[in-house]
């Protein structure tokens, strides 16, 4: 029996897709929550990173503020994130009217914590505006051992709306150090299933050392059989250019990758 190349490469999704798996990296707690962190993985296929949250950290996260640092399991290792951070702002913080309501910053950093903890308050520095997707300011002063944040000026805060889920790039020294999605505790609570946002690019990757991928797509997620949330980076791209003889062969792989994996989650969820 002869086989079509598009046979072979759907049939190696199919086979891909039935191996999907969450595999946890380290763990701990918030205000009596736990957190922790995790990558989704299909095989060699990476389709999301990021942190699962007790119900209980969302619904009661204190009065006081606080912070949390995770790592990725080495699956996640293409990424080149080196630290994931998640700090509860019972407050919210500056600017005044924009991101004072109580919320949950998620960062991804690209540097080794080692350098996030000597980052300064207060430096200001303009990037390259390459570096920043279009409608992104330029970084304001920097915030101790966090760095400067590039803030989305389309969203609805900046807009005569309310914040409820941004996205920000972070950077310190001309570099993109880090991805933070940001979302209240008012939206996360009143979230059913998920919801997910594309995540804008920039038309040059700005870290120190390009990671091999990059996510398009961050989702917030609640699972209430497990009573857990759910804050991703997923959809990725790859930032190396293929060569010219493997762009015909990517043309049938993509398709059938992508059809493999969404009639997979449909069973899955069946």
């Amino acid at each position: 029996m002869k086989l079509s190349l598009f046979s072979l490469i759907a049939a190696a999704a199919f086979v891909t897709a039935s191996q999907a798996s969450i595999v946890t990296g380290s763990s701990g707690t918030l205000n009596g929550g736990s957190v922790s962190s995790y990558a989704d993985v299909s095989g060699s296929h990476l389709n999301a990173v990021g942190y699962k949250v007790s119900g209980a950290v969302v619904r009661d996260p204190g009065s006081s503020g606080g912070e949390l640092f995770l790592t990725l399991p080495s699956q996640a290792s293409a990424t080149g994130f080196t630290v994931l951070g998640l700090e509860w702002n019972p407050h919210g913080h500056e600017p005044p009217g924009v991101y004072d309501r109580p919320h949950f910053d998620l960062h991804f950093y690209y540097i080794p914590d080692s350098k996030r903890m000597t980052i300064p308050g207060g430096v200001v520095g303009a990037v390259d505006p390459k570096l920043l997707p279009a409608g992104y300011s330029q970084p304001g002063p920097t915030v101790p051992m966090m760095g400067g944040h590039s803030v989305d000026l389309t969203n609805a805060e900046w807009n005569g709306g309310i914040f409820t889920q941004t996205f920000i790039y972070g950077f310190f020294e001309g570099k993109e150090i880090f991805l933070e999605p940001m979302v209240t505790q008012a939206y996360l609570a009143s979230l059913i299933g998920e919801e997910g946002f594309k995540i804008r690019q920039p038309g040059v990757y700005g870290q120190d050392v390009v990671p091999d991928l990059v996510p398009t797509t961050v989702t917030y997620a609640y699972d209430r059989d497990s009573d857990l949330y759910t804050i991703s980076l997923g959809d990725f791209i790859s930032t190396a250019v293929p060569e010219p003889s493997s762009l015909a062969l990517l043309g049938f792989a993509i398709p059938a990758m992508g059809f493999a994996l969404r009639r997979a989650r449909r069973k899955a969820s069946a």
